[in-house]
């Protein structure tokens, strides 16, 4: 009886719910693909860019229990743990409450921190986020630039509390333990917080944790889940109607919104062998009334996009985008680790469901046929944009090129206005794939495409 529930739990996961990451141990399907060779899309799939039972099952089973991660995770009972349930801020929907937490157990690239959750022992639930401890809580609390430039707090002492300070380190394209402070030290109060990194006060209570984490090589990554720790790749963009042809210039576009190389600290390249880099890229963005105009140029010496591949498009060259209805620091995103949240009660991937959350993909094939896919989002709201992309073998690049309209990135009966100060997210991410193998490059933290798919760490987009 067991394995037939588990057996039916893996079935409906493969089935309804579209894992939006293209991690290369994971498999992909979809419904249907628009594949034109005009630049004109129009059917889109509904199911998933790279679609894994195990990992969803896992997330799915971490958040029926989050409620009482942090104490299970340190193997203590912490009167710290958070036990509330969110409705979500902003426009969100009540969602079950998966907290905040840090992990250590993989990399964006391997496929391990898919199935990352925060009751693993080699993850730390927090019990706050940017708020002082209270005297006789036992809690594991958070700090990012939000709260200020040091941990400094008017409410409870840090007398029994662990220090431990994380700053971003381009060498491992992560965050690493850089400092901390032991229960019996002095000086808690002036810890600086990072400008890119964050800050873990640690109750005695989760020493067990606390020693673990001391212990790690300094090259190891710590991942924030849930909540963000730098501001680096938020942007503002410019209002420009964009001519989608497949040619993407500052001219049109402006300066780039992102230069996506291993020297920039604002992406991730651990799929490559260290320098032996084979891509890199430019992004541009603009807006209008009616559209989100996203252009990327890519420099790489190969192409590879079959016309017989186009339903797989994340595993072979083409690019992926998030684009979120709402800032990503809103609550509705911050009350939640991953983008499939909202698993209790019978709801499944909130984000996607609201349409608050969409995912693309777009390529060009060998042939020069433009395609595009849905990989997360409302499947009855169709592609109505644009997408002309080209390959140019003697320059060695590729150019991808598309129009979002606005009308379909928002939840039913609200509108996302293309007009100053509306604020949204948007991220991208590379592939890169042969017959044998696929990378990706993201952006930071995974620009919540790749990994865990945490939709805090998609950047902020604000229209000028």
């Amino acid at each position: 009886m067991k394995k037939l529930i588990l057996l039916l739990l893996a079935l409906a996961l493969v089935v309804g719910v579209a894992a939006c990451s293209g991690d290369p141990e994971e498999t992909s399907s979809t419904s249907s693909t628009a594949t034109s060779s005009s630049g004109t899309s129009s059917t889109n799939s509904t199911g998933s860019g790279a679609s894994s039972s195990a990992s969803n099952a896992s997330s799915a089973s971490s958040a029926s229990s989050a409620s009482s991660a942090a104490s299970s995770a340190s193997g203590s009972s912490a009167s710290g743990a958070s036990t509330d349930t969110s409705s979500g801020g902003g426009n969100g929907t009540a969602a079950e409450k998966l907290t905040q937490f840090i992990s250590w157990n993989g990399t964006i690239g391997d496929g391990k921190l898919l199935a990352t959750a925060a009751t693993d022992k080699t993850s730390l639930q927090l019990t706050g986020l940017n708020e002082g401890p209270q005297d006789g809580v036992a809690g594991v609390i958070g700090f990012n630039y939000e709260y200020g430039g040091t941990i400094a707090s008017d409410n409870g002492s840090y007398d029994d509390y662990n220090i431990l300070v994380f700053t971003y380190n381009p060498d491992s394209w992560g965050y690493t333990l850089t400092s901390s402070l032991a229960v019996s030290d002095s000086g808690k109060d002036d810890v600086a917080i990072p400008e890119d990194g964050f800050v873990i006060a640690a109750h005695k209570d989760f020493q067990d944790k606390v020693d673990e984490i001391k212990k790690l090589k300094p090259e190891t990554v710590v991942y924030p889940h849930g909540f963000r720790a730098t501001e680096a790749l938020d942007a503002h963009i410019k209002n420009v109607t964009a001519s989608v042809d497949g040619s993407v210039t500052e001219d049109e576009y402006g300066k780039p919104l992102w230069e996506i190389e291993p020297d920039s600290d604002i992406a991730n390249y651990e799929q490559f062998a260290k320098l032996n880099v084979e891509i890199t890229a430019k992004v541009y963005m603009t807006y209008d009334k009616d559209n989100l105009y996203i252009g990327v140029v890519v420099d790489s010496p190969n192409h590879y996009l079959p016309d017989d591949q186009t339903g797989s498009l994340w595993r072979y060259d083409s690019i992926q985008i998030n684009v979120l209805s709402l800032s990503p620091t809103d609550d509705y995103f911050m009350n939640s680790a991953n983008w499939n949240f909202g698993t209790g009660g019978g709801k499944t991937q909130q984000a996607q469901t609201d349409n608050i959350f969409r995912q693309y993909g777009v390529g060009v094939t060998d042939s020069g046929k433009d395609a595009n896919q849905l990989y997360c989002g409302d499947s009855t709201v169709k592609f109505g944009g644009k997408n002309v992309s080209k390959r140019d073998d003697g320059a060695q690049t590729t150019t991808y090129e598309v129009s979002i309209p606005l009308s379909e990135i928002g939840k039913k009966g609200e509108t996302v206005e293309g007009k100053k100060g509306t604020t949204i997210g948007a991220s991208i991410s590379v592939n890169q794939g042969d017959k044998d193998t696929w990378k990706n490059v993201a952006l930071r933290d995974g620009g919540g495409i790749i990994g865990l798919n945490d939709l805090t760490k998609v950047p902020t987009i604000i229209f000028d």
